[in-house]
């Protein structure tokens, strides 16, 4: 059951985890990496039972199990997951026990937990505070029975205290091994509440968070269509002009020679020649004055005083007459 929930799980978690242990484990002096887990990292949750709850939160994995279980099934209490990696597990002992940083509110610290793949089986290895550092294994009594190991079943059994019982004991007894995933267990069968805040593996630090909110875009917004107005050409319309429009023949001769195609019909018997009913400018009478250009004033003052110069000779000549 546990290589198939786990095998589901592989396939969906994010391939940063592996890659990051593959990076810590490859160059042990690198810098730490750190690795954040949400909702969305693809963690497995399916060993959890009914009495186990678990939230992500800003400050953490808030992982708790219920004060009383249900009648029917004493041991529900346990919070399980687990995350899919890919490394050997000799390369995790050599990078050092792997910790969790929890703070318990209520009840013990979870234990670590390493899934490991050798010779085709599955299992756990439980690495707790209360055995120092040695691991005890977990599902694991059908073929644990061939391996010269000391007792390696069951959580309240007493681990190994020498031999094979630390993490290196194990990555030696257990040739070409490889870690699967890591995790934690709260349980089974315990009461207990607090927030895991990280996992540490070798230089890597898988930190519990949340996922960042989603924001919704705002609508897009329709930019109206461009319509495109094709010039439009205003052709000039025709026959505005008569004859009657005209002062000269001349003028409206000039009108017909700028269009010959003659819109205002000008040239009603098409002989060239507009409005041939109009009179020249060359046959009209042109004034005196207009000719000569003289101003009419100084022609009004010549001719008063001539008026004057002849009344006074007249009054001259009569005054003569009567002295005489």
């Amino acid at each position: 059951m546990l290589r198939k929930t786990l095998a589901l799980a592989a396939a969906t978690a994010v391939s940063a985890g592996a890659a990051a242990l593959a990076v810590a484990f490859a160059n042990p002096a690198s810098a730490t990496d750190f690795v954040t887990l949400t909702e969305s990292s693809g963690m497995d949750f399916s060993q959890t039972r009914v009495n186990g709850h678990y939230e992500f939160t800003d400050d953490g994995l808030h992982i708790r199990t219920d004060e009383v279980p249900d009648v029917a099934s004493p041991d529900s209490r346990k919070v399980a997951g687990y995350l899919p990696v890919s490394t050997s597990l000799s390369a995790v002992a050599a990078a050092g026990d792997p910790t969790l940083d929890y703070d318990a509110a209520i009840g013990i610290t979870p234990g670590f937990q390493l899934v490991v793949s050798w010779n085709g089986h599955e299992f756990i290895l439980v690495g707790e505070a209360v055995y120092g550092g040695n691991w005890w294994a977990a599902s694991c009594a059908d073929f644990c029975a061939d391996l010269v190991l000391p007792a390696t079943t069951g959580g309240g059994s007493t681990p190994p205290t020498s031999g094979p019982g630390t993490l290196t004991e194990w990555a030696n007894a257990l040739d070409e091994s490889n870690v699967v995933a890591i995790g934690f267990s709260l349980g089974s069968g315990v009461y207990g509440d607090g927030v895991l805040k990280s996992m540490t593996v070798g230089d890597t630090v898988y930190c519990f968070g949340k996922d960042a909110p989603q924001t919704e875009e705002p609508p897009a917004t329709e930019e109206p269509p461009v319509v495109t107005v094709p010039p439009t050409t205003v052709e000039p319309a025709g026959d505005l002009l008569n004859c009657a429009d005209f002062s000269t023949q001349e003028e409206a001769q000039a009108v017909l020679d700028r269009d010959p195609s003659d819109p205002n019909k000008l040239d009603g018997n098409a002989d060239g020649i507009a409005c041939n009913g109009l009179t020249s400018s060359a046959a009209r009478p042109v004034p005196v004055l207009a000719a000569t250009g003289a101003s009419t004033v100084p022609m009004i003052v010549v001719g008063v005083v001539v008026v004057a110069v002849g009344v006074a000779l007249a009054v001259a000549a009569r005054k003569q007459r009567q002295a005489e």
